[in-house]
Order: C-alpha cells, then structure tokens, then sequence
C-alpha cells in the first residue's frame, strides 16, 4: 500500500437506516478489569501510556504498565509496573484476560516493519485474545467521536469494543463502509451491511448515539479522513505471517487518530 494516497476522494455520504436512534443515555458496556501499556520511552509509547491511563481512572479498573529496560514510566494511576525480558509479546499476552485492553505505540526506537509499524504493534493486534489500542505520536484535539470500520465479517466484535469505550468517553459513534466508485453497484450492497450492524448496534447499546456513513472510495481513503474521530475501531482482518489484513494495516499506517483492533 503506498503512503501517498491517489485518485479523488468523494465525502462520505450520511444515511438513514430502519430503526436508528439518538440519545444522551451512556451507553452500556461491559466493565474492563485491566488495562495494559506497553512502553519504551518511544514518543508514540508515552501518548500510549497517557490514552492508557486516563482510559484506566475512566474504568475505575487496574493498569499495568510493561516497560523495556532502562525506561522509568511516568503513570499517575496507581500502575503495577514491571520490567519486560525478551518476549515482551509473550508476557503481554499471558497478563491479559478476556476482559484487558492493550495500549501500545505504533512504533517505538527501533522500528522495523512494513508501513513505518513496530514490530511489537504489528505482531500484538494479531495476538492480543481482546483488543488493542496502536497509538500514534501525534496529539490531536478531542472530538467526542469514534468511528468503526464496517466491513463484510461479523460486526459484533467492533461494536462491543466500540460501545465500551463510547461509553467510557461519552463519545458517539459512526459506522462506516466504503465502496469503490469503480463498483457503485456495490452501493445497495454496503447499504445493507450498514443497516446490518446498526441491528447489532441496538442489541448491544439501544441508547447509544449514532450514524452510518457510506463513502464512495476505497477503505484506505475513507480511514485518512477520519480526522473527526478520537478513535478508529477495526478488525484485525485476515492474519498472516503475525500481521493483520491489509486493510487493518492500511488504517494503522493512514488513519490520523488511533486505531483500536478488536479481535473478540
């Protein structure tokens, strides 16, 4: 995938489904009980550490803080801190339980994987029994919205994760595929994968906030766009070789904000 991105790109168009909502209730969620960092004192793992944390006081729950040698993480909430060896993956993975989120920079002082991602990042969203959180180094301002990625698999995964932390940020969400202008008879079809996981959405939060976006475009130029949201929730795609999909690393490398991978 190239990282200048090419061709025109359309905005998305907002649609109205069977059955949408909008409310100022919290949505419901279920409770995290521990939130892991992973840091090396890298630039994108501190703005990890500080996601990590605040996501952690919001919860109420416990943080756990993994650091390389040498680093000295700084945490305001009351961390268990302890020091990673050689398999950093192995003991982030064995610390977690179906209820743990991970928080990690794309990248930290040595990277070396395709698409500018680290190699502990690109490997961890293909390990990690939940989800996890790849952060950049860039601050952006908060926008009270998290937008999900909907695609063709099961929608379940993305929007439990989306409407925990929605729930946790008071942030409302937005459901968005994408169509190639070069198949707009797709269009119906992506109508129908929208209406689809807005049903989803309403079993699992009725009273959440939210809209469907249908863009004409490829996935990639729809995720550079998403400079509204505070987060993009994806699904890891089809693994290989330790790396998610294409598409899942085509979002962590183009999209301006970070991108929580939900794998169950």
């Amino acid at each position: 995938m190239p990282n200048t991105l090419t061709g025109q790109l359309r905005p998305a168009t907002a649609i109205t489904l069977p059955g949408a909502r909008r409310s100022s209730e919290p949505a419901q969620s279920t409770a995290l009980d521990t939130v892991l960092v992973a840091t090396d004192g890298s630039m994108c793992a501190e703005r990890a550490l500080r996601i990590g944390t605040d996501l952690a006081e919001r919860a109420s729950c416990e943080l756990h803080v993994y650091h390389s040698e040498g680093v000295e993480p700084s945490a305001t909430h009351r961390a268990h801190v302890c020091r990673t060896g050689a398999r950093p993956g192995d003991e982030l993975v064995s610390g977690m339980t179906s209820r743990s989120l991970l928080v990690l920079g794309a990248h930290g002082r040595r990277t070396s994987a395709s698409l500018g991602l680290g190699s502990l990042a690109a490997a961890m969203v293909c390990r990690t029994p939940t989800a996890a959180i790849v952060v950049g180094g860039v601050e952006t301002a908060r926008h009270g919205v998290i937008t999900v990625g909907i695609g063709d698999g099961d929608p379940k995964p993305l929007l439990r994760w989306a409407c925990l932390l929605a729930g946790l940020t008071s942030s409302r969400l937005t459901l968005l595929h994408a169509v190639p202008t070069s198949r707009p008879v797709d269009r119906d079809h992506g109508t129908r994968v929208l209406a689809e996981a807005f049903r989803t959405l309403r079993s699992l939060s009725p009273a959440i906030v939210a809209k469907a976006q249908l863009h004409s475009g490829y996935a990639h130029e729809a995720m550079a766009q998403c400079r509204d949201s505070d987060l993009l929730v994806l699904g890891p795609g089809e693994c290989w070789d330790g790396r998610p999909g294409q598409v899942t690393l085509a979002g962590l490398h183009h999209a301006p904000c970070p991108v929580v991978v939900a794998r169950a």
